[in-house]
């Protein structure tokens, strides 16, 4: 059980898990945001290019799980911005 979390497997299962949970849902983009940061953290730990900061492995997991989210949510938000329309009512 500790490989499936040790070798990325878990990151990528939850970002999947998250993504689905958005298009059921629609949330506004914050699931979708954590998956698609969760799916990077899942990726990079595959590949084995996570950086190393902390004593331990979850604590950098966590950190550029977040980071990465953090800017993927600021990113959707401002990409798919509603345009502004006019008011039909405003006279």
């Amino acid at each position: 059980m500790t490989d499936f979390f040790s070798n990325g497997n878990a990151w990528l299962v939850a970002g999947l898990v998250l993504i689905i949970i958005e298009m059921i849902g629609s949330m506004g983009y914050i699931t979708l945001s954590f998956g698609l940061g969760s799916m990077a953290t899942g990726v990079l730990v595959k590949l084995g290019v996570m950086p190393r900061w902390f004593d331990t492995s979850w604590a950098d997991e966590l950190l550029i799980a977040g980071v990465i989210s953090v800017v993927a949510l600021v990113a959707l938000r401002t990409f798919f911005k509603p345009a502004q329309t006019e008011d039909i009512n405003q006279y």
